[in-house]
């Protein structure tokens, strides 16, 4: 073959080489919130009637820990994902999901500390330990939005939730607490929250969303949104009804994806290593 026709042959080839498997299997993935066998129970149900209702085969990658989470998240390698707001966003911006359905009703937070502490604003909390879940959790992204890059409260991590934040901040492990509004509102009864003060409550952030890529087609993710309505189908969500709204009889609710613009600042203006060239313009406030 001389120089001539093995360049022609080349750039013939040189296409097929970049095609995708036209029957790659989809992936499907969620934070890492709880170990494997969990995982397996709360979003097993969803994965198999997502893979009935595609046809095709959808495997489902727990990420062992958050930094593998987001370097596969950024990647680009999930195809359908389960989670919070900031990374609904993140992904609408930069990897072209869409949101299909969420959860109902909303996500806000409450600073606390105790009824006779001296603070009175987020400035003092600057003197203060702050029990809150760790970064990425939106808790802790929205709390340290409301302060510069400089100037931040020392923070504590504990484990299990909202029920080991404010069991570490009661025990005086810290002197302030980021706590789920709902967590404040409901969990708490009146002489508890009696006790203390609330320096500062979120804004309502929309819920936790199901995303697709775009691997995913209109059709696709028009066959989604019906299935999910289904009430036969409705075992697929239940686990995680259950889980997130203490409701297992609750369904999904259709997901707008202007709630979330701009969210993804929650992490790219907080988390190192999560900030991108934009993709559109005109981000909305998370305030």
């Amino acid at each position: 073959m001389n120089p001539a026709q093995w360049m022609r042959a080349l750039c013939a080839a040189l296409p097929l080489l970049f095609v995708s498997p036209l029957h790659a299997e989809l992936i499907f993935s969620a934070p890492p919130r709880e170990d494997a066998a969990q995982a397996a129970k709360d979003y097993g149900p969803l994965v198999v009637l997502l893979s009935q209702v595609l046809g095709e085969k959808i495997s489902f990658q727990p990420p062992a820990s958050w930094a593998t989470y987001s370097h596969a998240m950024q990647a680009g390698k999930y195809d359908i994902v389960f989670d919070g707001p900031h990374f609904v966003a993140w992904r609408m911006e930069h990897s072209g999901h869409q949101p299909l359905l969420r959860l109902p009703g909303d996500l806000g937070f409450v600073a606390v500390v105790r009824a006779d502490d001296a603070a009175r604003s987020l400035t003092d909390l600057l003197s203060h330990t702050v029990c809150v879940p760790a970064s990425p959790n939106l808790a802790a992204n929205v709390l340290l939005a409301e302060y510069g890059p400089i100037a931040q409260p020392r923070l504590l991590h504990p484990r299990n939730g909202m029920a080991g934040v404010y069991a570490a901040f009661y025990s005086g492990q810290c002197n302030a607490a980021v706590l789920r509004d709902a967590h404040y509102d409901k969990k708490l009864d009146a002489a508890e929250r009696e006790k203390l003060q609330v320096l500062f409550r979120s804004r309502a952030y929309p819920n936790q969303a199901l995303t697709v890529g775009p691997r995913i087609s209109a059709e696709q993710r028009a066959a989604i949104i019906a299935a999910l309505g289904k009430p036969e189908n409705h075992a697929a969500i239940a686990p995680l009804t259950a889980r997130f709204l203490g409701n297992a009889e609750a369904g999904l609710i259709p997901a707008r994806a202007e709630d979330y613009a701009g969210l993804n600042l929650l992490l790219e203006k907080q988390v190192w290593g999560w900030e991108r060239v934009a993709t559109s313009a005109g981000a909305a406030s998370h305030r």
